[in-house]
């Protein structure tokens, strides 16, 4: 199809289609003019819906009742025994959750007293043991002690004549050494 300069106008609406035409241009104020064209198209566009809708509901509006009527007052009574049973619930509500915290503090409070009873037990314990453990061990080094200190004399005498004996034999003198016993 021919326009009347001689173009083809499906070429140039493929070419615009495809992004080959021409883009939009720029004013002097450095604005988009086919962004403000539109702006300017849906404010026209917005303001004719609103107009129409005006027109529609102008008749309802001047119909309605201007008067509070009795069935008004009873829908109120209504809501404020509804308002009243919400408000009721709410403050059930929150005493039951105030009770059940309570609760749950209680039982934190038991298994806390429990973990520390079983550690104060457990420490018992391990000293009990220890300490059942380590008087066998002392009864033995006390009667050691006192064989010891019993018989310090013939121990004395006994390294008197080991050293006395190295003196005089020097394989019995390094025998001694070795073990830093001279």
């Amino acid at each position: 199809m021919n326009r009347t300069d001689g173009t083809d106008r499906t070429n140039e609406t493929n070419k615009k289609r495809a992004g080959h035409g021409p883009g939009p241009t720029v004013d002097k104020s450095g604005d988009f003019s086919y962004y403000y064209n539109m702006k300017k198209k849906m404010n026209k566009s917005w303001s004719v819906s609103m107009f129409f809708l005006l027109i529609v509901a102008l008749p309802y509006i001047s119909m309605a009742q201007t008067g509070f009527t009795q069935k008004d007052r009873e829908l109120l009574i209504r809501l404020d025994t509804k308002v009243a049973e919400m408000d009721k619930r709410f403050t059930d509500m929150r005493d039951d959750m105030n009770n059940r915290f309570g609760e749950m503090m209680t039982y934190i409070g038991i298994l806390a007293a429990i973990f520390a009873a079983i550690t104060v037990g457990t420490i018992s314990f391990a000293l009990w043991d220890r300490r059942t453990m380590v008087r066998p061990f002392e009864s033995k080094v006390a009667e050691l002690d006192k064989k010891i200190t019993d018989n310090k004399d013939k121990y004395e005498s006994l390294i008197t004549v080991l050293k006395d004996y190295a003196s005089k034999n020097k394989k019995f003198a390094d025998s001694l050494q070795q073990f830093n016993l001279f």
